[in-house]
């Protein structure tokens, strides 16, 4: 009876490795084929297990995206998001300040989410009072930029201070 279990078992991992990397060729296949088909497929499958509560496997299949496409800003923020779910703070400002500096998104709304998730990040780890004074110091500035204005006023409503 034992061998007969062993053997079975061995059939089925063997089976199993078999079918996963057969699955793996056709992941690949299909990422090279359809690459929007795929970056939908990831899309969806994060949110799934988003919605499961597992951060870390939907930030796995946010990343394959952005392997495929780095410039896809929304899964960028949709990274952010999860990056700031995990308490991966540090991680979080990295990416959300990157995008801050992007040429491609200034005055965009998803640039105005991305900020209030910034400051959001700033005070839970206490430092948004320090950034609130680099801003305020900006606007005494001769020259002051309007996106000096509008970063001061996400960054108060997060702070609640206004």
């Amino acid at each position: 009876m034992k061998v007969f279990i062993i053997c079975f078992a061995l059939i089925c991992f063997s089976f199993t490795n078999c079918y996963a990397a057969g699955l793996s060729e056709d992941v690949d296949a299909f990422a090279k084929d359809s690459p929007q088909g795929f970056a939908a497929f990831c899309w969806q499958t994060a949110g799934f297990y988003q919605q499961a509560g597992n951060f870390q496997k939907a930030l796995d299949w946010a990343e394959r995206i952005l392997k495929s496409d780095p410039k896809n800003y929304q899964v960028q923020f949709y990274k952010a998001q999860l990056l700031f779910a995990l308490n991966k703070d540090r991680d979080c400002q990295k990416l959300l300040e990157a995008m801050e500096n992007t040429a491609e998104l200034k005055d965009t709304p998803l640039l105005v989410s991305g900020r209030g998730l910034l400051y959001e990040s700033y005070k839970r780890q206490g430092a948004l009072g320090n950034k609130e004074k680099e801003l305020e110091a900006k606007l005494k500035a001769k020259k002051v930029e309007l996106d000096a204005y509008r970063r001061l006023l996400v960054m108060y409503r997060i702070s609640e201070s206004f």
